[in-house]
């Protein structure tokens, strides 16, 4: 799926993955409460598998819908429709995993 949502939207595999992350850093944004909850947030690993899976799931509602004209479409026409496809996970949560993110011991950089 990675590769033809990359060949659809015409962007590279480092753009991929950083509008990936910056995708979930919005949404960790808009559910966190201060800046500490944010990165709480983010480096959890089954809040992040779990937006993940609600993400792909909206990417696949993409390809289904634009598959047929993508190569028709102009590019920057495709890219606004993918992101109002995807911007749909703001509205997903899931209150278990952000209540046990919130729980866990900010994470402290450590200096030697």
């Amino acid at each position: 799926m990675k590769k033809l949502i990359q060949l659809m939207l015409e962007i590279s595999a480092d753009n991929y993955e950083k509008m990936i992350i910056n995708h979930y850093h919005q949404w960790c944004l808009m559910h966190s409460h201060e800046e500490n909850d944010c990165q709480k947030l983010l480096a959890n690993p089954q809040l992040f598998n779990w937006w993940q899976t609600e993400y792909n799931r909206l990417q696949r509602k993409f390809i289904k819908r634009a598959y047929e004209f993508h190569t028709k479409a102009d590019k920057l026409v495709l890219r606004k429709y993918h992101a109002e496809i995807v911007a749909q996970v703001k509205d997903f949560y899931c209150k278990p995993l952000l209540s046990k993110a919130r729980k866990q011991e900010p994470i402290t950089p450590q200096f030697n």
